[in-house]
């Protein structure tokens, strides 16, 4: 079946969100999965992840600026940020 869409970017993921496959479309537009371990390929690690590999290392722009690290905060302390970002 996903040979079949294969001009769309399409990605299967397990019930743990453990990517299983992917369409080359896929690979273009959120980087080879092959380049990542079994692990790597975890949407929740690498959402929430705080390491270099994890979507938490990426910038955060507000406005085309850069957002300070400090001023990110988990959904779990929103409204309890500095004054920075408030």
């Amino acid at each position: 079946m996903l040979a079949r869409l294969g001009e769309f970017p399409v990605g299967v993921f397990s019930a743990d969100w453990t990517l299983l496959s992917w369409t080359p479309a896929w690979a273009v537009l959120m980087g080879d999965p092959n380049a990542r371990t079994h692990v790597e390929r975890n949407l929740v690690r690498a959402v929430f992840s705080a390491g270099p590999s994890g979507l938490a290392a990426w910038l955060v722009l507000q406005d085309g600026v850069e957002v300070p690290g400090s001023c990110v905060q988990p959904v779990s302390v929103v409204g309890q940020c500095a004054a920075c970002c408030c």
